[in-house]
């Protein structure tokens, strides 16, 4: 299936961090069927040495990931100063843990199972 990009929405370089390998996969098919370049991680330790080798406008995290949080990597990212935003995707997700990640930086709070559209709407306002 071709691209389908939208009007006034440029490409986005987008790093999808999910355990789930199939999860991971069709959230980064949704993403690239609207244009966007979208890479893939597993855990934490390999989305922060990916977002090292390379910039990224938009980050999509799991919460609950092997060995650290998604919240972990919302506030790394914001530590360290990096111009990226992160949505964090989770089926825990409650108003508390929105509220905290967002207090941490987050752009958005997903909660899983995601729509498609609400993905790509959330990766393109961050």
């Amino acid at each position: 299936m071709p691209a389908v990009v939208r009007p006034n929405v440029r490409p986005l370089r987008v790093l999808v961090v999910e355990d789930d390998a199939a999860l991971g996969d069709l959230f980064a098919q949704v993403l690239r069927d609207r244009g966007h370049v979208v890479d893939l991680a597993g855990d934490v330790p390999a989305a922060m040495s990916a977002i090292e080798r390379g910039p990224y406008e938009v980050i999509v995290a799991d919460l609950r990931l092997p060995g650290a949080s998604g919240l972990e990597l919302v506030a790394w990212a914001s530590r360290t100063g990096l111009a990226v935003r992160v949505v964090v995707a989770s089926a825990f997700a409650t108003a508390d843990l929105a509220a905290h990640a967002r207090r941490l930086g987050a752009a958005d709070v997903l909660s899983k199972p995601v729509e498609p559209d609400a993905l790509v709407c959330a990766v393109e306002a961050a």
